[in-house]
Parts: structure tokens; C-alpha cells; sequence
């Protein structure tokens, strides 16, 4: 399971950092089952496959900058779907 800290420390090891506690609790619940738990089926299909066509967090798009290597444009051109 992976906690609170780990994913912390993952981000920061892929150079995201700065973002807020909101965005972060956010995020780490969405990869949370049903009891509150980031188990490995959970994140593999809510984190690694989360949607950027709709309303993305500062969080969201720094994930998306430096892990999926999107641009500033690329997200602006998603924003046109």
C-alpha cells in the first residue's frame, strides 16, 4: 500500500514539488479504494490512467509536465476538446 509519504517522496524524486496540501490530498484519494487504502490496483487504474480533458489541478499538470512530458501547449490544445 502506499502511503501519504511515499507518494510524497515519489513526486519530489521526479521533481514535483510545490503544490498545495488540496491538491495532494486530492490526488491521493482519488487513487484510494473504497476503505481509504492506495492499494497497487487502485493506483495503477486511477493514477496512471487519469484524464486531463477536464478541469486538472496545479498538481495534475505538473504530473503531467514532467512524467507524461506534455507542454504548456499541449495542455492549452487539450483544453480545446
Amino acid at each position: 500500500m502506499l502511503s501519504h509519504d511515499k507518494l510524497r517522496a515519489n513526486l519530489a524524486a521526479r521533481g514535483i514539488t510545490g503544490f498545495s496540501e488540496e491538491d495532494f490530498e486530492s490526488l491521493y484519494s482519488s487513487i484510494c479504494d473504497s476503505e481509504g487504502k492506495a492499494t497497487a490496483v487502485y493506483r495503477y487504474a486511477k493514477g496512471h490512467l487519469f484524464t486531463l480533458n477536464t478541469k486538472r489541478s496545479a498538481l495534475h499538470e505538473q504530473i503531467a509536465k514532467s512524467l507524461g512530458n506534455l507542454s504548456k501547449d499541449d495542455l492549452v490544445n487539450l483544453d480545446l476538446f
